[in-house]
């Protein structure tokens, strides 16, 4: 099989802008067939760029399997390609457990490649950015949304966008109704929060409250207890909690936990019993705990 050089990846692409082409772009558009670098270019390279380029081009081999845009008969081409390639920077690799009939078992193979040549740029990979998953199961976005309990979840100054779009993605799964942003909790218009979310965020009401404890007030006013996750000394644990019908659950940001003026408001505290030497969780870890409770009690 015949590698393309950049060479001719130049010759094969339009001019971008003034008509250069720069090997940034090339490394975001390569082709999905044929490894673009000669083994001289590519060894050139520093270690951690050889693996940026091979990963991104695994990367195209996946979507094409995945799309359906490559006939399965080719991949053991493509899989030879790709040995030798990965033997230029001293990696072995052999296909042979792949069920080579099996759109399944390719997508499986060029995923635990991909996954290996990540691992060698030394660039940590969150959820969002894995390759698309090949299990079905999720409701078409033609269907309503509906929460399956009345339980608002309210984040008092919450630093770290990625905890937001975790808690927006699990506010989903566990059917909770709405999210109260307080203060500076990042909001569905930032980008980490839409990514993490995994498109949550476009049907999961995030309400903002620039005063969270003003919020919560009108709340309580309309007959919603105010439930503070926190380690308090009359906290009661999360497993032996009866929740009630309706309520806001409240939870403090990653450093101090709930502020002062919002503890206040509280009814009732809830915490989740440690047995660790640390006295904590991660917050979006905390409220998995706690949402998946809560919906267990009501569906």
């Amino acid at each position: 099989m015949h590698i393309r050089t950049v060479s001719e990846e130049r010759n094969n692409r339009t001019p971008q802008g003034k008509g250069y082409y720069t090997q940034s772009s090339a490394i975001k558009q390569l082709p999905m067939q044929g490894f673009p670098l000669t083994q001289k270019r590519l060894l050139s390279m520093p270690q951690a760029r050889q693996h940026k380029w091979i990963k991104k081009w695994l990367e195209g081999i996946y979507y094409n399997i995945l799309n359906g845009q490559t006939d399965l008969s080719t991949l053991p081409g493509l899989m030879k390609q790709y040995q030798l390639i990965a033997s230029w920077i001293g990696i072995q690799h052999s296909s042979e457990n792949i069920d080579k009939n099996s759109k399944k078992s390719w997508l499986e193979c060029i995923s635990n490649l991909v996954h290996i040549h990540q691992q060698k740029t030394n660039i940590g990979r969150h959820e969002n950015d894995f390759l698309p998953n090949v299990r079905v199961g999720d409701i078409t976005s033609t269907a309503v949304w509906t929460p399956k309990c009345n339980y608002g979840v309210a984040l008092d100054n919450i630093r770290s966008a990625f905890n937001v779009g975790s808690i927006f993605r699990t506010t989903d799964g566990a059917g909770l109704a709405f999210l109260i942003l307080g203060g500076h909790t990042p909001g569905k218009e930032n980008l980490q929060v839409k990514k993490t979310s995994m498109k949550t965020t476009d049907w999961i009401p995030g309400i903002h409250a620039a005063a969270l404890k003003d919020s919560l007030t009108e709340y309580r006013q309309k007959g919603y207890p105010i439930i503070g996750i926190e380690t308090t000394e009359n906290a009661k644990p999360y497993h032996l909690f009866q929740w009630p019908e309706k309520a806001i659950i409240v939870f403090g940001n990653e450093e101090y936990g709930i502020s002062n003026e919002v503890l206040l408001l509280c009814d009732e505290f809830v915490h989740i019993p440690m047995f660790g030497f640390k006295n904590s969780i991660n917050i979006a870890n905390a409220y998995a705990v706690i949402a998946f409770n809560i919906a267990a009690q009501f569906n």
